[in-house]
């Protein structure tokens, strides 16, 4: 029940209580000289909703994959720290995480002849290596459900046209480029890492080049550049020798340019060994106005509606835009997985989910709070459904489970004013319900004595709510 609800109960209690004083008394005392005062019966006040959210279960979208982040350059201090069953339960369980992108740190010294990560390239990624051996298993140990993403920055520096794990691409030997060495490389990855993951990206950014790990590629081969799509089938015909292997992912590129991602992805389009497209949008900021943000979403979502599609890596923008942001990605590209790209990162890092210095303490940011909205009670194999209001500025996405008995609606609320809602499923009966709000200023609040009636969605909210929904009859 909300706060308005409570005080205008509160109020017809206190009326009540008056008029019955007022009763009393004059049962008590002789009447008026003007005769006996007649006093109206006292009507409960009626609530009229500001908008009314209406939620068609029977409009399907995308299935969705989840909810999730990347554990990345900070997995080292998860480890070291002496509260590291506290975060894992964190990351595994409070937050209700439904996808891991771990980072492929397989970068032995002296590869190919030596094929044992027993020493790094460089001599920091070692320990990162083994943290993220141990990281998946103390994740999956603790939530088996949650699915990984396990990308790669580049190959190994051996593999590179200037021998080096920065910039660079892969590397030509007799005037051909170094496709089958590629390929081996990858099984060498795989006969080295201590699980399998679910899902698999060959390079991360594929037109990206900075001073770490990159490597460049075209969608064809050039005379300067390989073929992401060559390499890319080489690795996955390869894999597929496995007994389970990965789910290919591409091209996971840097932003939603036609360079960056719809030239790879219209040469992948037909090719059966393309799972998800993957992409980031790095060339969205805070600036960027959310219709242009809309128009190049709904852009790829009807170009490159063929296959699922996934956001495997992005931040950085603010609280409230981030809420929208991730509605966006719902709505115009039908995207079936959002992966946040500090999952934890450092401790003076206010745009991660969770701060973590070198000693191993940490701190639950805002962004935590606002991923576990959507994380929290979305789950892989449920259906996006369509959710409409006649309150035009309210920005809502809703999701059904896949028994269909539970539905999720996550609203945001960008105005400077309360909006309150009442919730109408088609075709269904609203039974019981729960409902979480977060303020940027104090997350995560627990609506005690939810229960669907006419509810307030707070000025510059986030909120979930979770309903039983039953059959009519």
């Amino acid at each position: 029940m909300s706060n308005t609800m409570k005080t205008l109960l509160n109020i017809v209690l206190c009326s009540t209580i008056l008029i019955g004083l007022i009763v009393a008394c004059s049962d008590s005392n002789p009447a008026s000289p003007e005769g006996d005062t007649e006093i109206p019966p006292v009507e409960d006040p009626i609530v009229e909703p500001d908008a009314t959210t209406i939620v068609d279960v029977n409009e399907t979208y995308q299935t969705m994959i989840g909810f999730g982040g990347a554990l990345t350059w900070n997995s080292v201090r998860i480890i070291n720290s002496s509260k590291k069953d506290e975060l894992i339960d964190l990351i595994a369980e409070d937050l209700g995480m439904d996808i891991l992108r771990l980072k492929n740190w397989y970068y032995p010294v002296g590869y190919p002849e030596n094929k044992e990560p027993n020493q790094m390239v460089i001599d920091w990624h070692k320990p990162l290596f083994d943290a993220t051996n141990e990281l998946y298993d103390l994740v999956i140990g603790k939530s088996p459900e949650i699915k990984v993403l396990f990308s790669s920055w580049g190959p190994i520096n051996t593999l590179k046209s200037n021998d080096r794990l920065f910039r660079g691409t892969l590397k030509k030997q007799g005037g051909e480029f170094m496709y089958d060495e590629y390929a081996a490389y990858w099984e060498d990855v795989f006969d080295h890492i201590t699980f399998m993951p679910d899902y698999l990206s060959i390079q991360n950014e594929p037109t990206w080049v900075a001073d770490w790990e990159t490597c460049e590629w075209r969608p064809a081969e050039t005379e300067e550049f390989p073929s992401y799509e060559i390499a890319f089938n080489m690795v996955a015909e390869n894999l597929n020798k496995l007994e389970n292997p990965p789910i290919m992912v591409g091209p996971e590129s840097a932003n939603l340019s036609f360079e960056g991602f719809d030239a790879f992805a219209l040469e992948l389009q037909d090719n059966p060994n393309l799972d998800i497209y993957g992409y980031h949008p790095y060339n969205f900021n805070n600036d960027t106005p959310l219709s242009s943000m809309k128009a190049l979403l709904s852009q790829m979502g009807q170009n490159f509606s063929d296959k699922p599609n996934m956001m495997t890596e992005y931040d950085g923008l603010d609280w409230m835009k981030t809420a929208q942001f991730i509605n966006l990605t719902m709505r115009e590209a039908n995207t079936a997985a959002y992966i946040y790209w500090k999952l934890v990162w450092d401790a003076d890092s206010e745009e991660s989910m969770i701060m973590i210095d070198d000693n191993g303490n940490y701190e639950l940011t805002k962004f935590y709070y606002l991923m576990k909205h959507y994380a929290k009670f979305v789950d892989e194999g449920y259906l996006r459904v369509d959710v409409s209001s006649d309150n035009s500025e309210l920005d809502q996405v809703a999701f059904l489970s896949p028994d269909g008995d539970l539905l999720t609606v996550i609203s945001v609320n960008p105005t400077t004013s309360d909006i309150a809602v009442e919730y109408s499923v088609s075709g269904r009966e609203v039974g019981s319900g729960m409902a979480y709000q977060s303020l940027e200023a104090d997350p995560y609040r627990v609506i005690d004595g939810f229960n669907n009636d006419i509810f307030s969605l707070k000025s510059q909210s986030v909120t979930t709510v979770v309903l039983e929904l039953n059959e009519f009859g």
